[in-house]
């Protein structure tokens, strides 16, 4: 402020300060260049004048679709062995207002996800609202008394708790020897 001769502040609405905001952060970088002379050229107008609209072309295909495809419409896929497959697997699914749901053995329905669902369900389940740190196959087994199933279950539920810094960290210990236990070979005394 000593090296300026005239000083005034005054309040701008932040709709209003970007510019300075830029600028003030562009100053910060620049601090290490001290002497050297660098010219800003800014553009009055805008380069893209038009709005874009970006389409997604192709969606990931999820594991229910041939399934509900088939329940819904009666469509079998067109190779004969997995037509076959599918009317054989799809006795064990039922489709309630559009969603997929899996009988088990006791009648029970269980709701099927596709992988992005499934993902945020089992944050939820592990560390979420109904969440006590569960792990591994213990995870799995309480997605399934929630009511939720999908074909990679098992091995999403591993790996997503080998990725959890608390579930390595704290996990109770395993009491298991190093190396693989051996028969002690104990020799019975003759008859002589």
């Amino acid at each position: 402020m000593s090296k300026l001769d005239k000083c005034a502040l005054q309040q701008i609405p932040r709709c209003e300060n970007d510019r300075p905001n830029t600028l003030s952060k562009f100053g910060v970088i620049m601090s290490g260049i001290k002497d050297r002379r660098v010219t800003v050229m800014t553009r009055e107008t805008v380069a893209i004048k038009e709005i874009s609209e970006v389409q997604l072309v192709d969606e990931a295909k999820s594991w229910k679709e041939e399934i509900v495809r088939y329940l819904r419409d009666g469509v079998l896929p067109e190779d004969p062995i997995f037509a076959k497959w599918m009317k054989f697997k799809a006795t064990r699914f039922t489709l309630v207002a559009d969603q997929l749901y899996k009988r088990t053995v006791d009648g029970s329905l269980l709701k099927c996800l596709d992988d992005e669902k499934a993902n945020y369900v089992i944050r939820e389940i592990h560390e979420g609202s109904c969440g006590n740190q569960s792990r591994g196959r213990s995870l799995a087994q309480k997605l399934m008394r929630q009511g939720y199933i999908w074909p990679a279950m098992a091995k999403d539920t591993m790996e997503f708790v080998k990725k959890c810094e608390s579930c390595q960290k704290y996990a109770s210990l395993m009491h298991l020897s190093a190396t693989p236990m051996e028969l002690i070979k104990v020799a019975s005394p003759s008859n002589q």
